[in-house]
């Protein structure tokens, strides 16, 4: 609720089908990663794929479903939800690598590589659990 009157509007009109625009200069993602962030354990939102990085599996464009969960609960393999301040935006990836407890390195099944960023609780927001 802390997220301002915009955003609790905006959620309640368009509850199951939340997204964030592809413009990097969107200076509302934060505060809608901060409301994402205080949705409890169990309830679902709808991201937009905007990348091709997890092709062929999620096709750049396609909607997919993500369950607020626990990070611990996440095992190596699962799709999972994280923002990227940077992008300023949710990135959907597979856990790679757990690098310490809590921690995951990830990696788009299109990538040649994983990622060097690391995802751990305060920017884990869940498990991709249909597309």
């Amino acid at each position: 609720m802390d997220g301002g009157k915009e955003v609790i509007v905006g959620y309640k009109k368009q509850r199951q089908s939340l997204q964030f625009e592809e413009n990097q200069s969107n200076k509302n993602a934060g505060l809608l990663f901060d409301f994402l962030k205080t949705l409890p354990i169990g309830e679902n939102f709808n991201a937009k794929a905007i990348s091709g990085s997890m092709e062929p599996l999620i096709l750049k464009g396609e909607e997919l479903r993500i369950e607020r969960c626990l990070l611990k609960n996440i095992k190596i393999g699962d799709i999972i939800a994280y923002w990227n301040n940077e992008l300023k935006n949710i990135v959907v990836h597979r856990a790679y690598k757990r690098i310490f407890k809590g921690s995951f390195i990830t990696k788009g099944d299109s990538n040649n590589v994983a990622d060097d960023t690391i995802v751990n609780e305060s920017v884990f927001l869940g498990k991709v659990i249909n597309f």
